[in-house]
């Protein structure tokens, strides 16, 4: 771009050859270009690697950083132990109220349990289940009490017993 700019200023202000007077060109070429500040400078760019430049430790920096470092993991230890207490207490919180709902389910199924017990032993219950059953009362004369002093049979009940033993 540069020499097409320098070869046309030179085509615009050459003379002509054979002619005693310098005369200028009278017809103005519409398509020259204006020149274009700076132009004539070249830019060079060179790639510059610093892969295999190792920086020089500052032992200032080291211990400034260092310090820092320390700082705010002193900073974070104490601002950590400021708040356990108050994560404790509201994990108790927590805790308590869980344990009161599970109390409260348990009440319930206590509830539920005992129910189901009074209706399983209640004399009603046991008479429907014997007449499902088929169950039916001994005969009041071969009933035997083993009251152990007046009775044979409590009396040969519990020679057996001692037998066994």
């Amino acid at each position: 771009m540069a020499t097409q700019a320098i070869l046309n200023r030179l085509t615009a202000t050459r003379t002509l050859e054979g002619v005693e007077a310098p005369t200028r060109n009278r017809e103005q070429d519409d398509f020259l270009l204006r020149p274009i500040p700076s132009e004539d400078i070249f830019f060079y760019s060179k790639y510059i690697d610093n892969a295999r430049m190792v920086r020089k430790s500052d032992p200032k920096v080291r211990r400034s950083q260092a310090w820092m470092i320390s700082t705010s993991l002193f900073a974070a230890v104490v601002l950590v132990s400021l708040m356990l207490p108050a994560l404790y207490s509201a994990f108790a919180g927590y805790q308590v109220e869980r344990l009161r709902q599970e109390n409260a389910r348990l009440r319930s199924d206590i509830a539920v349990l005992t129910l189901q017990e009074e209706k399983i032993l209640s004399p009603q219950h046991i008479e429907e289940l014997s007449r499902k059953q088929s169950f039916i009362d001994p005969d009041p004369a071969r009933i035997f009490y083993l009251d152990g002093k007046h009775s044979a049979v409590a009396k040969r009940v519990a020679a057996a017993k001692e037998q066994v033993q």
